[in-house]
């Protein structure tokens, strides 16, 4: 991405801190060039959520368990998120803020 250096605002930095982030690295906003067409953005990237079905969750799938169950079960399978792919390639400036709320980001 073509970028500048942006700061949170105050509701990011409490959805971050809500969610455990203490320390959140600077972070960039698209900009853009001639080479992007003004966007900030060359090309498409993919954000994923990939995990097998095993017995378990299986179970959790036919006894209609709550979102918040199946969550809590990826948790301690350590099974990473939307969220945090999405996050990573903001970090590593793969893409933006702005674009992980509007893909991911809910409350």
């Amino acid at each position: 991405i073509c970028r500048i250096k942006v700061d949170l605002t105050p509701s990011q930095q409490e959805w971050f801190k809500r969610r455990g982030y203490d320390h959140v690295p600077p972070l960039f906003a698209a900009s853009g060039c001639d080479s992007c067409r003004h966007t900030g953005y060359s090309g498409r990237t993919v954000l994923g959520e990939i995990f097998s079905v095993d017995e378990t969750f299986e179970e959790l799938i036919t006894k209609g368990a709550k979102h918040r169950e199946m969550e809590q079960y990826f948790k301690r399978q350590a099974i990473p998120f939307l969220f945090d792919d999405a996050w990573e390639k903001v970090i590593s400036g793969v893409t933006t803020l702005s674009e992980l709320e509007r893909v991911v980001m809910t409350e």
